[in-house]
């Protein structure tokens, strides 16, 4: 049963970060700056010199989103740990397929039902 509740718990916060970071923000911008890179590498129409000032700071545009993003599974992680910690069977069920359908049916309705609270 604690598995159960820690379970809701890590659900309902994973949403949390994921709203709270703006994750899926981070991760179409990390995709922006990509396309960019590949598009001045490829492109005949620009000057090596200028691609190297362009690719710096794309590289470090690129390291920045990484590193927000590497951050944000960091977080997860370490609550999954915390948890892991104070209850060794949730570590254990939430690994199995049935814990994971469970976890995403959880967030999924917990997402939905905060949905239509705050609108």
């Amino acid at each position: 049963m604690t598995a159960h509740i820690f379970l809701f718990i890590f659900s309902a916060a994973t949403i949390h970060l994921f709203q709270y970071f703006k994750f899926i923000n981070k991760l179409e911008n990390y995709l922006i700056v990509l396309k960019k890179i590949q598009k001045t590498i490829f492109s005949k129409k620009i000057s090596d010199h200028w691609k190297e000032k362009v690719i710096f700071k794309y590289s470090y545009l690129l390291l920045f989103s990484s590193a927000q993003i590497l951050g944000f599974f960091a977080i997860i992680l370490v609550f999954y740990l915390i948890l892991t910690y104070l209850s060794p069977l949730f570590g254990s069920y939430l690994l199995t397929m049935i814990g994971t359908l469970e976890a995403t049916a959880m967030a999924l309705i917990y997402f939905s039902l905060k949905k239509m609270i705050d609108a």
